[in-house]
């Protein structure tokens, strides 16, 4: 998987993460704490509507965050509980850097082995954003 010849490697670090992605949804058993679903962070069950899931996946895609900052600020102005909920994802988005931020709080996550399938999803936010960094 991480040859060191060049034409073993991944091309980008989006084909490295969908296999990651599709390691763990492979492996991940009860023993492992892995949460499947479409996206998931720490306040997944608190997609309260499609807008919610569409701004998730709008940022996931190469110059989509300001359409992903737009429609969670909308939420966020009409519920308080998305604004309790996605307050700091809409920080993250809307900083100067939101691609370190964004790594940041990934590693940070993965550090605790709390939730591999978030800290997938807030790289490939940083990826979308950054494209330089693939």
């Amino acid at each position: 998987m991480f040859g060191q010849e060049s034409q073993n490697r991944y091309a980008n670090a989006n084909e490295l993460l969908a296999d990651i992605d599709l390691v763990i949804d492979e492996y991940s058993s009860e023993e492992i704490n892995i949460v499947k679903n479409d996206y998931v962070d720490e306040f997944s069950q608190y997609i309260i509507n499609d807008r919610i899931r569409e701004a998730l996946e709008f940022a996931k895609q190469e110059n989509m965050l300001n359409q992903a900052i737009e429609i969670l600020e909308n939420e966020i102005l009409i519920d308080y509980d998305i604004r309790q909920y996605y307050g700091e994802t809409l920080r993250m988005w809307k900083s100067r850097r939101p691609d370190v931020k964004l790594i940041s709080k990934a590693f940070s996550i993965n550090l605790c082995g709390d939730n591999y399938k978030l800290s997938i999803n807030l790289l490939k936010e940083a990826l979308a954003y950054n494209s330089s960094i693939k």
